[in-house]
């Protein structure tokens, strides 16, 4: 009995990213936590792996686990679709102001750029894989340069939709929607390994079953 208790928990911490995941998920998108995507994004596209590494031996708890990981899979789809929505233009605040600084947010992979400006007490900032162009910043601004910024508000961030240096753009609201359209677009695919994991374990359970059922002995009952 204690076994199957251990089993138990065991079977329910490898599935705790993924239910993680979709919690913080469903948080962000209840309110506005734009800092917090990131980290819902990880968690269901890295909590597959437990799931992955994590062998049952039952067809019940195969077959459930396998629709639980197609369930994040599809919530994960959902909320990178919903998030990577471009706002209107209408919603989105203008700034003019007087350059001062930029400095990079490490990442790995893509780094991004926070914008400082004179006399503002808040930074704006560039996100690289919505085509930022924030080593053409780096190159051509220097303090004291004419800046225009297009920005949506968020409680922590400002995000940079549109750039104009000295009367130049650099940056379009018309560019910066496609990048986010484009994000959409692709988070169709990555539902692709949370499917082939969902298919590969109710396939496996249905092979239990079968085996199960050509294993089940033969009960004489008397009758020819």
């Amino acid at each position: 009995m204690t076994g199957k208790i251990v089993s138990l928990i065991r079977g329910l911490l490898a599935y705790m990213p993924l239910a993680a995941g979709m919690i913080l998920g469903g948080f962000c998108l209840a309110g506005d936590y734009d800092w917090l995507n990131l980290l819902a994004i990880l968690l269901l596209m890295l909590g597959v792996i437990p799931v992955i590494l994590r062998f049952d031996r039952e067809p019940l708890p195969l077959a459930l686990g396998g629709l639980f990981v197609l369930a994040a899979g599809l919530f994960q789809c959902y909320f990178i679709y919903a998030i990577s929505a471009p706002l209107p233009r209408e919603e989105l605040a203008e700034v003019e102001g007087t350059f001062a600084s930029i400095r990079v947010i490490p990442r790995r992979g893509l780094d991004n750029y926070r914008i400082y400006l004179q006399n503002d007490a808040v930074s704006y900032v560039g996100l690289t894989f919505l085509d930022f162009p924030g080593k053409a910043i780096s190159e051509e601004a220097q303090a004291g340069d004419a800046v225009e910024l297009l920005y949506a508000e968020g409680r922590r961030s400002r995000s940079i939709y549109a750039f104009r240096l000295n009367g130049k753009d650099l940056l379009t609201y018309e560019t910066t929607c496609r990048a986010r359209l484009d994000n959409r677009n692709a988070a169709v695919f990555l539902l692709i390994i949370p499917a082939m994991v969902c298919a590969f374990r109710i396939g496996w359970a249905i092979h239990l079953l079968r085996k199960a059922s050509r294993r089940r002995p033969y009960r004489y009952t008397g009758r020819r």
